[in-house]
């Protein structure tokens, strides 16, 4: 039996949807917000009221708020990571693969209250367009505070006893905390956000050729897909290993793979 019930409301715009098992990941939290992404419309079209009990905000406020909003509520050590991931699974293999398979996500976020919660996000493809093309995302968040907690005492537990002993972790351990603390406080993705030094912000006919490329569509079919000429592609493909300082089609995914700053746009 599911541990939640998919909303009637999520039926109206995939009728015939069906949520694989795993779906209800491995925590099973009988507390935990469903929602409905529209990628076309580039909006969340469903999301259940029991996001205000998990994190003190109402659905009204991330459905206003958007993706910005609920990016700039997440801890920033998380932050660059959690998009890295995002990007990787979403872009780096045809939406057609992507169907119906699941992947997670942990992260922190700030409640109502300025405190940070632990995060579990599942998602999957729930649809694709006739040109497939990402239609609709269903996912899952649940509070995994106190695994976490749990998690992280008992592997602070172990490095204790283990550091007594191990003289290469009782060097180790203090560079580790050292690099920690060095890391920036705030990374931000928005419209505002600034790319590295020295490079130029692909346009979003780029990032569609990108986009292509990265599922393995040749220069022909990335033309007949978007309704361009086989010269216009090479053009956008020039511009893009310029921008992005490679030297060909491979070091360009590997690129901008590693690259949160760029936004997923298509």
């Amino acid at each position: 039996m599911d541990i939640m019930l998919i909303p009637k409301k999520i039926y109206e715009f995939i009728p015939n949807l069906v949520v694989p098992k795993a779906f209800w990941g491995t925590y099973g939290n009988k507390l935990n917000c469903l929602y409905l992404t529209s990628c076309e419309q580039k909006e969340m079209l469903f999301i259940s009221e029991s996001l205000t009990e998990l994190l003190g905000y109402s659905p009204r406020d991330i459905q206003e708020g958007g993706r910005d909003w609920w990016l700039s509520i997440i801890h920033p050590d998380d932050l660059e990571p959690m998009l890295n991931e995002v990007f990787r699974h979403y872009f780096l293999k045809p939406a057609r693969q992507r169907l119906k398979k699941i992947f997670t996500l942990q992260y922190r976020v700030k409640n109502t209250f300025g405190d940070y919660r632990w995060m579990c996000e599942t998602k999957l493809v729930a649809s694709l367009t006739s040109e497939n093309k990402y239609e609709f995302i269903l996912g899952r968040v649940e509070d995994i505070t106190e695994i976490k907690n749990e998690e992280e005492a008992q592997l602070k537990k172990l490095l204790e006893e283990e550091r007594k002993t191990n003289q290469m972790l009782q060097h180790a351990l203090p560079v580790i905390d050292m690099e920690q603390k060095s890391k920036p406080d705030h990374v931000y993705l928005t419209d505002n956000h600034i790319q590295p030094h020295g490079v130029v912000m692909p346009t979003k006919r780029e990032l569609e050729i990108l986009q292509l490329i990265g599922e393995g569509y040749s220069t022909k079919q990335i033309a007949d897909q978007l309704f361009i000429s086989i010269n216009t592609v090479e053009t956008h493909r020039r511009h893009l290993l310029k921008k992005l300082q490679v030297k060909n089609s491979m070091e360009l995914i590997k690129r901008s793979t590693n690259a949160f700053w760029l936004k997923v746009a298509v």
